[in-house]
């Protein structure tokens, strides 16, 4: 009983696809295009306008092999996205606490993390205001103080250089003596 039923049941999914896979088009035949154009066929080697073809006239769901259903978004779908940036948004901005990581990111500026980044920033930054005829004392300024802290931390490393030497000095001597 349930075979004759699925058998049913393919005879008319098949009743309903046929038509759908059925294209409007003509056999092809390869002799018609082998063939040499006699008379009356020369007329059919000039081009076609496209509005004067059959093609112009066709529907284009024929055009393919299966029918297009339509663009049919889920009714839910317009409740569940919104829903979905609500409850991410809640849960990110208000319900999440702070832990180590967002103090590192946060806690400290891009300059500070990265050697050299500001003193970059602000050469590029007075060269784009001199291009453009703007005030740049302030970032000359900051260049100044930048430039002055890099050299005392060059001088306070070169310090600490020549104490190394000078220790280690003292304790080759120690040792030859």
């Amino acid at each position: 009983m349930l075979i004759l039923r699925g058998i049913t049941c393919l005879r008319s999914l098949e009743n309903r696809l046929v038509p759908v896979l059925r294209l409007q088009s003509t056999p092809f035949s390869s002799s018609k295009v082998m063939a040499k154009p006699k008379g009356g066929e020369q007329e059919d080697l000039k081009p076609v306008k496209f509005t004067q073809s059959g093609a112009y006239r066709m529907n284009p769901e024929y055009a393919t092999a299966i029918k297009p259903q339509g663009d049919k978004q889920p009714l839910y779908q317009s409740i569940m996205v919104p829903f979905s940036v609500i409850v991410f948004m809640i849960y990110f901005f208000i319900l999440r606490e702070e832990n180590d990581m967002d103090d590192m990111i946060l806690g400290t500026s891009l300059f500070d993390r990265v050697e050299g980044l500001e003193k970059t920033q602000i050469e590029v930054c007075i060269a784009h205001y001199e291009k453009n005829g703007l005030d740049t004392r302030d970032l000359k300024e900051r260049l100044a103080e930048l430039q002055a802290i890099e050299e005392a931390e060059d001088a306070r490393i070169k310090a600490e250089e020549e104490a190394a030497e000078a220790a280690e000095a003292a304790k080759q001597a120690e040792l030859a003596a």
